[in-house]
């Protein structure tokens, strides 16, 4: 039995394409009757959170599998009969926040960056940042690494920020550190870290370099290069609203 089907063999980029074209050539009166639909399917019921949720090829088959962070788990539903693997039981404290794909230790295998310890008006102590090797076999769990510690760890991606041929972590938390109620959260900003995945992942340490420190309360982010120079930029959304941070 197939979980994951396809919407009746058209691919995301013709379905974008077919409505684009019929938002042009169709006058706004004529009634549309679409030759595609969505269907909603249960796939699990035993998470007790979902903070985030991603595609990546965990076990290299060439199709994207779906990971999701649960409270003290992180599960991958194989595509395409979403059959449930556990990469990790246990081992951080509740919650699991976020998650990045990446193949950290350059084995050809794909492993992951995991946020965890997630207490989002807590900013003087708890957040941590791990990651989880795979070994040699996707089916089985991954190896827990810890990277380092962040109040309020909120969001992560893998990109090259600073221009360095290979990919760094870059952590967004929710808050500054010591940022108070009272306050309204803006008396510390959140500091945008990148770390760099050092040579041996496993047992040295990841060096960090600070992005930026001048916004409040960030809920997000996404990286792209938005003046098109060349370099990548990360977007942030914060209480300042959509601010470009430009590393150099």
């Amino acid at each position: 039995m197939q979980c994951l089907r396809p919407l009746a063999g058209t691919s995301f980029v013709a379905l974008t394409f077919l409505v684009t074209i019929t938002r042009k050539t169709i006058a706004p009166a004529e009634p549309v009757t679409p030759t595609w639909r969505f269907d909603m399917q249960e796939i699990d019921h035993t998470l007790k959170i979902g903070y985030a949720v991603l595609l990546a090829d965990v076990n290299g088959d060439k199709r994207p599998d779906i990971v999701v962070v649960d409270t003290q788990r992180v599960i991958w539903l194989q595509n395409p009969t979403c059959k449930m693997h556990e990469i990790l039981r246990g081992g951080t404290k509740p919650d699991n926040v976020c998650i990045a794909a990446y193949d950290i230790d350059g084995d050809g295998r794909l492993d992951f960056a995991l946020g965890a310890d997630w207490r989002p008006f807590e900013t003087r102590s708890g957040g941590t940042l791990q990651w989880l090797r795979q070994t040699d076999s996707p089916y089985q769990p991954f190896e827990l690494y810890p990277i380092d510690t962040e109040p309020t760890i909120h969001r992560i991606r893998f990109a090259d920020v600073l221009g360095e041929g290979k990919p760094q972590l870059v952590s967004v938390p929710l808050m500054g550190r010591h940022a108070t109620r009272e306050k309204n959260w803006m008396d510390a900003p959140v500091r945008i870290t990148a770390y760099r995945i050092p040579k041996d992942p496993r047992h040295d340490r990841w060096l960090q370099e600070t992005l930026d420190s001048s916004l409040h309360v960030a809920h997000n982010f996404h990286i792209t290069d938005l003046d098109n120079d060349g370099r990548l930029d990360v977007l942030v959304a914060s209480y300042e609203g959509g601010k470009l941070v430009a590393p150099r």
